[in-house]
């Protein structure tokens, strides 16, 4: 089992943490030069994969925007629809709508926020037919290098598809990664 898909599959587990996972020193090196990274699995059924971003913001603002799902349909490509459904206590319950080549899905995405560790762990889940049999990840927001008005993010996620997909939708997907916290980074940096 590859340290990515190990990773996955702990943040699809409530009760189990996702592992630290820090840059390496060529990825660090990327970081500071303001670009974002990204590692990727690609498997038979099973992408996962791994992005990191430094934004030039605290830890507070960027956990602003990853929280703001409401506003995901202002910047995320492809969601067409998103709204908080419930909050209860750590968890968030959200609704989200994807529309790619026309084809429009739904999706139960449920978080689970752990503040004293500054991890947000998700699950997502289809409504109606597709091809994504469901998703699961995780966003780590902390103090790059010590600096409080640095925030490293890290992204984290596990995508299982039908056996058919494939590979180069994979690789596609996984390329699209960085995107993520790039979106992210930007909006907390306004």
């Amino acid at each position: 089992m590859t340290w990515l898909v190990a990773i996955a599959l702990a943040a699809s587990d409530w009760d189990v943490l996702p592992p630290r996972t820090a840059p390496s020193a060529a990825e660090l090196g990327q970081l500071r030069a303001g670009s974002a990274v990204y590692r990727s699995t690609l498997e038979r059924g099973l992408s996962t994969g791994l992005a990191f971003a430094v934004a030039e913001a605290s830890v507070a603002e960027v956990w602003e925007e990853v929280l703001d799902f409401d506003a995901y349909v202002q910047f995320m490509p492809y969601v067409t629809a998103s709204r908080t459904a419930s909050v209860q206590g750590d968890r968030i319950d959200w609704q989200m709508e994807l529309t790619t080549m026309g084809v429009v899905t739904r999706y139960l995405v449920e978080n689970h926020r752990y503040p004293e560790q500054d991890v947000l762990t998700w699950n997502m889940q289809p409504r109606g037919g597709t091809p994504l049999l469901g998703a699961s990840g995780w966003w780590r927001v902390e103090p790059f290098e010590g600096d409080p008005d640095r925030t490293l993010i890290v992204y984290g996620t596990s995508v299982e598809v039908s056996w058919w997909v494939p590979m180069a939708l994979h690789d596609k997907a996984a390329s699209r990664l960085p995107t993520m916290v790039e979106l992210i980074r930007d909006r907390a940096e306004r």
